[in-house]
């Protein structure tokens, strides 16, 4: 029986060592001091909960605006919902990118404030109905606050 070959995997490379020729950089460089070559920036570490974190609250708010009949109903909170849940999208690939811009930073933070507003409206709401109130509050807060704690990182 003939062996398989086994995939030999490439050691990963340090931040700052350049892919091309192999040259040490400082870590936050974008370009190599040797050759040029564009160094590809890898995810910080704590970065992880926050895409997480922002695919949660994209899918809360994306599969709330889709099978929750108040939220269809008021044409307000359905547009609040949908944003929400595109910014949160965006987020997350933007950070699991490497796109770490100080402009994602600030459309994190209107996902997070769209979000909060479509939450309290349907709380404000509900409260006229008794009840309707989502896990929605602790979605974004959590990322609010993962957010804070990341906040010199991007």
């Amino acid at each position: 029986m003939p062996r398989k070959r086994e995939k030999i995997k490439p050691a990963p490379l340090k931040p700052g060592v350049c892919p091309k020729c192999g040259a040490e950089n400082l870590e936050n460089a974008k370009f190599c001091n040797n050759c040029g070559a564009w160094l590809k920036r890898t995810i910080k570490v704590g970065f992880e909960e926050l895409i997480t974190l922002h695919m949660l609250a994209a899918l809360y708010s994306l599969l709330s605006a889709a099978f929750n009949s108040l939220i269809q109903a008021t044409s307000l909170l359905w547009e609040l919902y949908l944003a929400a849940g595109a910014l949160g999208i965006y987020c997350a690939y933007a950070l699991n990118a490497g796109m770490i811009k100080r402009w994602t930073k600030f459309v994190s933070l209107a996902m997070i404030a769209v979000g909060l507003a479509g939450t309290t409206l349907m709380f404000i709401i509900g409260l006229r109905l008794k009840g309707a109130v989502g896990p929605g509050w602790v979605i974004f807060l959590v990322t609010a606050w993962k957010l804070w704690q990341n906040r010199y990182n991007l």
